[in-house]
């Protein structure tokens, strides 16, 4: 991590550098710029320590660096602080480039750091004239072409019309039959075009013909018939229009709404002109969405390879490669990276992630074989609120070698390769894989391997969405754990218990004979007689099933599907299983840990722990709203919610600069408590690691969104949305929704004002104050149409009516007191000391309690044993957050994530860490200390280092440790009656060095510091 050298005769320095980063990663492959941004960290054992000056170099090679010749970029000495966020302006660079650098640090002394130890970055293919390589697929791989179709369906129309699309070739071209209740008094059919993203509209059809106004919005049998150029259109079996158009001859079918529409599609029926069923689908609720409607894909996992020769000695081979739905890359015989569940899911329409891999250890000179092996993943039987690969399986790969004599070589996908069968007969996301060991061919990615029977791949043409380079953690399997007990409720039918609820698989360990089909199904819950009970994973199977080769010991593994759950039913094992046959692989995204927190109270300890388990469980390549059920989607309102904790928790940085992406590139602006993220999180990475490029890239997105939510607000109440989603509830679907107007209109306020100071921040004054000032006129309508003066409280009066203006800054000064005290009074009173709150209600609850100096009831409220809260959950022998407060209701998981936002008020409060200025660079150091706690300790990795506190009270007494990184200050506060109560190092802590003291802040003595290591004590009963 750091170097210490001899700078001069008789002279040691004292800062040395450390984590070299670049965009955030350490030695990256593959970044998605040419002027990508460098950090370090300082260490340094002396009190207030600060970069004065840097000294950055860049080569090509490593040796260039190390003899300081051929640089790149060389900076010289810069009189700065800056160690974040340092934009390279060197040479100019091109993709594949490979990237060496060091830095050097002065102190404030004006003494210089030894070089650091050298790190590296490369640049990932960026424009699609890098791109050598083409898609290949199997033979015959393509869309389906339905030409001469009859599609049939039931569709009730709930708010203003329904698009039925047909002859779908792409996102960008198909016809649609728009049947639409909205644009005046006749119902209408609007037949429209869309080719090449270009919309047209034919001629209109009134339907009063046949449908009277009374019956607008009732169920309508609609068929449209396609024979040739012909389209004949029928309702009610009645025909009402007939055309001919020559744009389209074939493709899929579909259903379309926009932000304003809404309607019900059942009992969907795709026939050819024979009469035979193409597709047939029950229930479809069509909101804000396209969803289109193929024949089911295959579910099977086929293999493609080719064999090469390199010619002379790698000094580097890079791959570049995606594979659509999954992907496994294999070279010489063995899978070349770790990463699993690959590529990143995304909105595929609009990019699609390639992964940049370092394979140098896997080629050699000589004969060499590449392999990838392809699988459904977020395929057609995805959720319709999931981002879906709804096409043939498919898959790209360059691989760039540089010899050592420094000439180059490019392998690529095209019709060389060949394709094959796998022993993976099935695989699915949701219901899991089915792998016959005795179809193994052994040897497969090698170049010694005879491919008998494999046949030509097919070369498919590139897709309308970009490639763009994948820079977020790859998802892996993080950690493996022992099951803690294995039961046989039935003959023959043993359920592990794992001892822990999570996402990933169970590692299989078998010997028996050939043809032996080993059944493993999951599940959170198991039932009263030892069954399992698979109630949480509503339709989806969770079965994996391993049919044995018959050699020996056998091992079985799943690579592309995952599961959430804690017990394994385990049904035709040879014999009987034991604890040891059994692993479970922990699998999400490679987010560093970036934080720790523990206090003397076990249950506090362990709902900690349970945040933090959810949160991993859900941590995959988008961030999920739970891994048990047929979901699994990408949530923004859920993410929203407990984002602030996973920072705490972890480095988000490249996580969350992936779903920025994700979803400004699907473009849907909803509601402010679901669409809210993509404001509220440019803002959080701005704060938490001083990321002004996130705000630049993304401000354009912001303004628009403001913008919309404007116009259609004029009176600035937002009544729409979820709400403080699941707080206790009787159950119902309107049940879940709860304080919709309190909620999104205090999140509409702060949307306004994070516009505002973004715009402040980048320049654009006009905006600045056009925003600031829209926050303010939210702020005071909200509490004039909403604040009753003689109860003190904002409509309904419950807890998050309270907690969200308080915690949002909504509630005039003068009404603060007053709006606590009665929420005090709601929670002690009517809710018995209870929670009332759903997950925004729930994250901000702990902050507003401990702000106004009620961490004991904060505390308190937490540990509830009994229902609804963590302390019922955790009686009921959860280890991860539940979907809502009931143990089972009519919607609910036991892996959810929602209600982990609570986990950052531990790290805030119960230790007392924040960030006062952005990127960590200034410190609040200002813990609350519950009397049910003896001591609380938390570590928070910045940008800047790591921050340490640990608070004690020993015999009436209370010991504050602190440690501050390099090139930082803080101000601790320590709970003390004076500042003469108070000492650091034994001494009067205003006299010990490096402390100033700055104020008293009711039962707070303020102190300055520097960076260094502090121990502060208050001693009680001192004058």
């Amino acid at each position: 991590m750091t170097i210490a050298a001899c700078i001069g005769p008789g002279i040691r320095a004292a800062m040395t550098i450390g984590e070299l980063r670049c965009e955030y990663a350490l030695n990256p492959i593959g970044i998605d710029t040419l002027q990508p941004r460098l950090s370090w960290t300082l260490n340094d054992d002396r009190r207030g320590q600060r970069q004065s000056a840097y000294h950055i170099q860049v080569a090509a090679l490593p040796e260039d660096l190390s003899q300081d010749k051929a640089l790149l970029w060389d900076t010289g000495k810069i009189a700065s602080d800056q160690n974040t966020h340092i934009v390279y302006t060197g040479a100019a660079l091109h993709a594949g480039a490979r990237c060496h650098w060091r830095v050097r640090a002065w102190d404030k002394q004006g003494q210089p750091s030894p070089w650091s130890a050298p790190a590296f970055w490369q640049v990932a293919l960026l424009q699609a004239s890098d791109w050598k390589a083409k898609w290949i697929g199997l033979p015959g791989a393509g869309a389906p072409e339905w030409r001469d179709i009859t599609l049939a369906a039931d569709v009730t129309i709930q708010k203003g019309a329904v698009g039925i699309l047909f002859r779908v070739r792409d996102n960008s071209n198909y016809y649609m039959w728009q049947i639409n209740a909205a644009l005046g008094p006749e119902l209408l059919l609007r037949p429209h075009i869309l080719k090449n993203g270009t919309w047209s509209m034919l001629p209109p059809v009134s339907l009063r013909q046949v449908i009277p106004a009374t019956d607008d919005l009732k169920t309508h049998r609609v068929e449209i018939e396609t024979h040739g150029t012909t389209i004949r259109t029928r309702i009610d079996g009645k025909l009402i229009d007939e055309r001919d158009d020559t744009t389209f001859a074939f493709g899929a079918i579909g259903f379309r709404a926009d932000s304003k529409e809404s309607s019900l599609v059942d009992n969907l029926l795709v026939t050819d002109v024979s009469g035979n069923v193409l597709l047939k689908k029950g229930q479809l609720a069509l909101a804000n969405a396209t969803l289109l409607c193929r024949s089911p894909l295959p579910k099977d996992c086929p293999r493609l390879r080719k064999t090469f020769v390199l010619t002379k000695s790698v000094r580097r081979a890079t791959a570049s490669v995606c594979g659509l739905g999954f992907y496994e890359i294999y070279l010489n015989g063995a899978k070349a990276a770790d990463r699993v569940l690959a590529p990143a899911n995304t909105f595929y329409p609009q990019r699609l992630l390639f992964d940049t891999l370092d394979v140098t250890a896997a080629v050699k000179q000589g004969d060499n074989a590449v392999g990838l092996w392809l699988a459904p993943g977020y395929s057609d039987d995805y959720s319709q609120w999931g981002w879906k690969w709804e096409d043939a399986k498919r898959a790209i790969l360059q691989l760039d070698v540089v010899y050592d004599d420094g000439t180059t070589t490019t392998i690529i996908t095209d019709e060389s390769w060949q394709a094959g069968t796998s022993p993976l007969a099935f695989a699915s996301l949701y219901d899991g894989e089915v792998y016959d060991a005795g179809l193994e061919m052994p040897g497969w990615s090698t170049s010694a391997f005879t491919a008998e029977g494999w046949q030509p791949v097919r070369v498919l043409e590139a897709t309308l969405a970009k490639l763009a380079p994948n820079v977020m953690p790859p998802v892996r399997v993080i950690q493996r754990i022992r099951p803690i007990s294995v039961a046989e409720p039935k003959p023959g039918v043993f359920v592990f218990d794992m001892g822990q609820n999570f996402a990933g698989w169970v590692r299989l360990r078998a010997t028996g004979a050939r043809g032996t089909r080993i059944v493993l199904r999951h599940s959170e819950l198991i039932g009263k007689d030892g069954m399992l009970d698979p109630w949480t994973n509503r339709l989806a199977k969770a079965t994996d099933t391993f049919v044995l080769r018959g050699e020996g010991s056998e091992v079985y593994e799943p690579r592309f599907t995952y599961h959430g759950f804690r017990y394994v039913e385990v049904t035709s094992f040879p014999g009987r299983p034991t604890l040891d046959d059994i692993t479970g692989c922990v699998v999400h995204a490679d987010v560093q840990p970036a934080g720790t927190f523990t206090t003397s109270d076990a249950m506090i300890n362990r709902i900690h722990r349970h945040c933090v388990w959810s949160m991993r469980s859900n941590f995959m390549s988008i961030p999920t709203d739970c891994p048990v059920r047929d979901e699994r989607t990408p949530c923004q309102m859920d993410s929203l919610a407990y984002e602030d904790a996973a920072l705490c928790n972890f480095w988000m940085n490249r996580y969350y600069t992936k779903w920025l992406g994700d979803i400004r590139g699907e473009g849907r602006r909803d509601n402010p408590d679901w669409s809210g993220d993509m404001i509220f999180l440019p803002w959080r990475l701005y704060w938490y690691y001083g990321d002004i490029r996130i705000l630049e890239v993304h401000y354009a997105n912001m303004r628009v969104f403001i913008e919309e939510l404007r116009a259609k607000t004029p009176g600035h109440i937002y009544t729409a949305g979820f709400g403080d989603w699941c707080r206790p509830n009787d159950g119902t679907w309107a049940g879940y929704f709860g304080n919709v107007t309190e909620v999104n209109t205090s999140l509409y306020a702060v949307i306004a004002r994070i516009v505002g100071e973004t715009a402040a921040l980048l320049g654009k004054s006009e905006d600045a104050a056009r925003y600031a000032g829209w926050a303010d006129e939210i702020t005071k309508a909200f509490h004039a149409k909403n604040f009753d003066a003689q109860t003190a409280t904002y409509g309904n009066g419950s807890q998050t009516t309270a907690i969200l203006p308080l915690a949002l800054n909504l509630v005039p000064q003068d009404k603060r007191g007053a709006v606590f005290d009665r929420l005090v009074t709601t929670i002690q009173g009517k809710d018995e000391g209870h929670l009332d709150t759903g997950i925004f209600g729930t994250r901000y609850l702990v902050d507003v309690l401990c702000d106004f100096g009620q961490q004991d009831l904060a505390v308190s409220m937490l540990k509830q044993p009994d229902y609804p809260g963590f302390g019922f959950q955790i009686a009921q022998g959860a280890t991860t957050l539940w979907e809502q407060w009931t143990f089972k209701g009519s919607m609910n998981s036991h892996g959810h994530v929602a209600f982990a936002g609570v986990d950052s008020s531990f790290f805030t409060r119960l230790a007392g860490i924040t960030a006062r200025k952005p990127a960590f660079a200034q410190i609040g150091i200002r813990p609350y200390l519950p009397k049910a706690l003896t001591f609380a300790e938390a570590t928070q990795e910045t940008v800047k280092g790591r921050v340490t506190v640990r608070w004690q009270k020993n015999n009436g007494n209370i010991e504050m440790r602190v440690n501050v990184p390099v090139n930082t200050s803080a101000l601790v506060s320590v709970p003390a009656s004076n500042k003469n109560t108070v000492t650091e190092s034994g001494r009067p802590a205003e006299t010990s060095e490096g402390v100033e003291f700055i104020g008293m802040e009711g039962d707070y003595a303020i102190f300055a510091v520097g960076s260094g290591d502090y121990h502060f004590v208050w001693v009680s009963g001192s004058p």
